[in-house]
């Protein structure tokens, strides 16, 4: 009998290790999903219902799915190799550094750094939300990089901070599926005696609202509406639904096109049945309009600016972000416009949702579909063509309704067609981004900021480039500004299967992109495997290398799409 592990992978860089050490442990059937913390969880409950007999995990997701499941959870612990890794990674980052986590990860983590008279700071907690008291303390006290798990990180993007990722190596992974085996053989008599009993965990949500049996709202909280978003008489209508079926998920169409989603469920509480039922926008209906992108953005975009030329742009934005609602970005294609929009988004706006209209491809009457009292900045960008005149009227119309409803208005150049409106200038805030050779002192930053994402996304090895390597690149010129120079580090990364990126290696791969761009190869020549390749790129450039958004475009599977990117 084989046992059937399910691994839960809290982070999308541990998926190739995972594919790796599966590849050697045929006694094993193992399935891998992605989730981390409430994802995960939801992960294991299908997993346990699916007759599943181990799961593995890592870190705070293991602890709440152990929390969730009746199954054994085995943890994928940190290793002295894992903290290596990670300090070697962070070496290269100029800021104030600090590593946080539990003590079975400190004292390791103190114990390298001292060894190796390495600059860092090494923070414990009892529990994980200590991090949250913890990380403005830190913010105050200068530090911008900190080290640790995915709570961490993601706590330390919120405060503005750079976060990198603590991650397992191969090392973990096999001792995590060799633990496994022993808790299986050691929980096998009590499977067949555990039942189906799992500890409903509840997320928290912003929208929601609780009746009691007679229909009486008992407590009610709006964020993103501003009253119930539903009639009253369809909220009853969910409530008898929940008592026959006990949930009920549905979607609903509302005022001007919205789609919300309604998930409801019922409560016991000392012997009295409550309702809860919670209401958020369906970005994805939004997603699928043409020329329309909704994302939520709840922490600060890396921006490297230790170049005076970025410093000043963002200065710009720093003082004059609280009294101005359009803006207008102007500089070279692939110096950054996207990124500078979010960064404007996060300074006032970083709870809400912050909409990317791609003029030329978007249909004028879809605009007014994503409007709501959650969407409080609008992007819009390709803007450079004159419109029909019927689709300006529409977009004139539009953009004071945006303005008189106080949503942020982003453009990504100042079209002659903006003269046209009757838009005080006095409204407007222009912003000038600066192009990649305007940020000699940035490219570094760069570099490692570029090397460190795909890192952590595509689970490339490489963790230091030499000096006279990021010199050679700096000698070259990059048309297409940041855009081009974070393409050619991805290309570099998964090139290379070792640990530090020589300078020989950055010097062929120039050469190789000097000769493409010379004989300016067009998409469909060549064999079939080179005009895939090609294709992918494009995709993953156009989809801001976001795996899960290329994969859909190409109608192929996230796994797919990862082993085409690292065929060597």
């Amino acid at each position: 009998m084989k046992v059937k592990v399910m691994f839960i992978a809290p982070y999308q860089a541990m998926v190739p290790l995972v594919e790796e050490c599966k590849a050697d442990l045929t006694d094993l059937e193992i399935d891998l999903e992605v989730g981390n913390l409430q994802d995960g969880v939801e992960i294991a409950k299908q997993a346990e219902l699916a007759g599943y007999h181990i799961i593995i995990s890592r870190g705070g997701t293991a602890q709440m799915i152990r929390k969730a499941i009746s199954l054994p959870v085995v943890d994928v612990n940190i290793t002295g190799y894992d903290i290596l890794r990670i300090l070697t990674l962070a070496k290269n980052f100029s800021e104030k550094k600090a590593l946080v986590g539990f003590t079975n990860i400190t004292l390791g983590a103190q114990s390298i750094a001292d060894v190796l008279d390495y600059p860092i700071d090494v923070y414990s907690i009892k529990q994980a939300d200590d991090v949250k008291e913890l990380l403005p303390k830190l913010k105050a006290e200068g530090y911008g990089l900190i080290l640790g798990d995915v709570v961490t990180v993601e706590e330390a993007n919120r405060h503005g901070m750079e976060g990198v990722l603590l991650q397992s190596g191969r090392e973990a992974i096999y001792s995590a599926f060799n633990k496994a085996k022993q808790q299986f053989v050691y929980h096998r008599y009590n499977l067949s005696r555990i039942g189906l009993l799992t500890e409903r965990l509840k997320e928290h949500q912003e929208d929601l609202i609780i009746v009691n049996e007679n229909g009486g709202i008992v407590h009610e909280v709006w964020t993103s509406f501003e009253s119930l978003p539903i009639s009253y008489d369809t909220l009853q209508d969910f409530s008898e639904q929940v008592l026959i079926h006990g949930t009920v998920r549905e979607f609903v169409n509302v005022n001007i096109g919205q789609e919300i989603e309604v998930y409801g469920y019922k409560n016991e509480i000392f012997n009295k049945t409550y309702f809860i039922f919670t209401f958020s926008l369906n970005v994805n209906a939004f997603n699928r309009l043409n020329g329309i992108r909704v994302q939520a953005e709840n922490q600060k975009p890396k921006l490297i600016h230790q170049s005076e030329a970025m410093n000043q742009a963002l200065k710009v934005i720093d003082q004059s972000v609280n009294q101005h609602q359009l803006y207008v970005l102007y500089g070279e294609p692939g110096s950054g416009k996207g990124l500078f929009a979010e960064y404007i988004h996060y300074k006032t706006n970083g709870s809400s949702l912050l909409v990317v209209i791609d003029f030329k491809n978007c249909q004028a009457a879809d605009l007014n579909r994503i409007l709501s009292s959650n969407v409080k900045t609008i992007y819009f960008k390709n803007i450079d063509e004159q419109p029909a005149t019927e689709k300006l009227n529409l977009i004139r119309t539009y953009l004071y309704q945006l303005i008189n409803q106080g949503i942020r208005v982003i453009l990504s150049s100042r079209p002659d067609w903006l003269n046209e409106l009757v838009i005080n200038d006095d409204q407007l805030v222009e912003v000038y981004v600066p192009s990649l050779d305007q940020r000699d002192e940035d490219f570094k930053g760069l570099v490692t900021l570029f090397m460190t994402e795909f890192h952590q996304t595509l689970g490339t090895q490489p963790i230091r480039v030499k000096e006279e390597a990021i010199k050679e690149m700096k000698k070259v010129n990059w048309p297409h500004n940041v855009r081009e120079l974070k393409s050619f580090i991805k290309t570099l990364v998964l090139s290379e299967k070792g640990y530090v990126i020589e300078t020989s290696r950055v010097k062929a791969l120039l050469n190789e992109k000097k000769k493409s761009e010379n004989k300016k190869v067009p998409v469909l020549e060549g064999t079939l495997e080179e005009i895939e390749s090609r294709v992918i790129e494009a995709v993953l450039e156009e989809e801001d290398f976001n795996q899960s958004k290329t994969a859909k475009r190409l109608g192929i599977n996230r796994s797919t799409l990862w082993r085409k990117l690292n065929k060597s």
